[in-house]
């Protein structure tokens, strides 16, 4: 994860010994000690120099959250969401978007798996905090020691897997013209509607011919987005009429050079330079976001369209073979491309 976040208000930067002096005052006040299960009280200076050891020792994934310099508090994930801030700062909305930039870092690995946290029950600011993420309770509410209260406390544990939070903050990559986003069921109608054309279908590998609106629900479901290597992303203009899809996939998971790419368009959209400027965009968000070092697609040979929609696009041939469509009754001829990342572009990793 990224050494430094941003917000509107915050710079969240690593921990560095001038805020040795801050970590004790802040710490050290019972208001904040009594939620912190592993904070002693008093806290005094030996404690604050263990902390900062400890974190300079593994510095990954501890911030100090700071607003126009001053020194508002702690935000850890190490490996669970924890946090406090010095309580001249509640009632500000500090935590919600310090804890938000946090959690949005941690997602954008796409192996991260489920986020835990949790909070003593009479905390209410901490809860709110957490549901406002999109937490949701993982079991009954337990025990849990309090080094300051010098006894267990009533805890709630909750989690937030990567499935929920992108639902809660879904991808949106806009052109001049268009709106590319994750699909939703709503959107299965429109999407089948382009799909069952059969001038569509021949030429997408794997949707047959006639095509059943059950075949579109399992598709829908098996490409939902959830921010690892796959996903299935619909294509419309800015009111909200889609105009076709397009999606991505590695069957590796990542682990190597793998990620293909396929798309449709509404027959009714051809000729005017949508999929081009949709396939652009989403090239360049599969980049950003991941370490592909390239990305491949193939085109039946009698699909001239597609083909020059991939080569305004910097895809290059690199292969022929033969492929059959499950909407053709006999393999056809086809090419493979191939678009390589650009040097000097982000390597994918956010960090």
């Amino acid at each position: 994860m990224e050494h430094i976040l941003t917000t509107e208000r915050l710079v969240l930067r690593p921990i560095e010994d001038k805020d040795k002096d801050d970590i004790i005052r802040g710490a050290s006040d019972f208001a904040v000690a009594k939620w912190l299960s592993m904070v002693p009280h008093p806290y005094i200076g030996a404690d604050g120099q263990w902390f900062i050891d400890h974190v300079k020792a593994s510095p990954h994934g501890y911030w100090a959250i700071t607003r126009a310099g001053q020194f508002l508090g702690v935000i850890s994930i190490k490996p669970d969401l924890g946090y406090w801030l010095a309580p001249a700062h509640w009632g500000q909305g500090v935590m919600s978007e310090a804890a938000s930039a946090v959690v949005a870092a941690y997602f954008e690995n796409p192996a991260a798996g489920p986020l835990m946290s949790g909070y003593f029950i009479e905390n209410a600011r901490s809860a709110a905090v957490l549901y406002k993420l999109g937490f949701a309770n993982k079991g009954p509410i337990e025990e849990e020691y309090s080094k300051s209260l010098g006894r267990k406390n009533l805890h709630r544990k909750v989690a937030l897997t990567p499935e929920q939070w992108h639902f809660l903050n879904p991808v949106e990559i806009k052109t001049e013209r268009l709106r590319i986003r994750p699909n939703e069921a709503h959107h299965m109608t429109a999407i089948h509607a382009i799909a069952a054309q059969q001038k569509v279908a021949q030429n997408l590998g794997s949707f047959p011919h006639p095509l059943d609106v059950a075949f579109i629900e399992e598709r829908v479901e098996r490409g939902r987005w959830r921010g690892s290597w796959n996903g299935w992303f619909h294509i419309a203009d800015p009111a909200g009429a889609v105009l076709g899809m397009i999606g991505f996939y590695s069957r590796t998971q990542g682990q190597e050079d793998d990620i293909g790419i396929g798309y449709a368009i509404d027959p009714k959209a051809w000729g005017q330079g949508i999929m081009s400027e949709a396939l652009r965009a989403f090239c360049d968000f599969i980049f950003e976001r991941y370490r592909a070092g390239k990305i491949q697609a193939s085109c039946f040979d009698d699909n001239p369209a597609s083909q020059r929609v991939l080569e305004k696009a910097g895809f290059e041939p690199f292969e022929k073979d033969m492929a059959k469509s499950a909407a053709r009754s006999e393999k056809s001829p086809i090419t493979r491309y191939r678009l390589m990342r650009s040097e000097g572009a982000s390597d994918g990793t956010g960090h």
